[in-house]
């Protein structure tokens, strides 16, 4: 991600798959009837075409926030060795929790 415009490009396109997921969620909590009931939501966000949206969500989040870290942490952080060490566990952090984000998709 060492370059800007293919960093740009890859923030905007992982954007747009956000997008994608948050328009049925903010849908589905506009016309539902019982928005404070876990298992409607349960029902609809573990239904296969939400699981599948949320797949693409988690991996979209992780690029998303990836090419964020790296543009704050190259604009902000000027000594190499801090800059490295930080977006090092920076990135552990993110990964992680994306992976345990999929995880719950794929296995719940």
């Amino acid at each position: 991600m060492n370059d800007g415009l293919s960093g740009w490009i890859w923030q905007r396109v992982s954007a747009v798959f956000l997008l994608f997921y948050i328009l049925p969620v903010l849908g589905f909590w506009f016309v539902s009837s019982d928005v404070y009931n876990f298992n409607i939501w349960n029902h609809f966000l573990l239904s296969p075409g939400m699981k599948i949206l949320g797949f693409f969500a988690a991996i979209s989040l992780s690029v998303h926030a990836c090419i964020g870290l790296w543009t704050v942490a190259t604009d902000y952080i000027h000594i190499l060795v801090y800059q490295r060490i930080i977006l090092w566990f920076l990135y552990l952090v993110t990964i992680g929790s994306s992976v345990a984000m999929l995880f719950i998709l794929l296995f719940f």
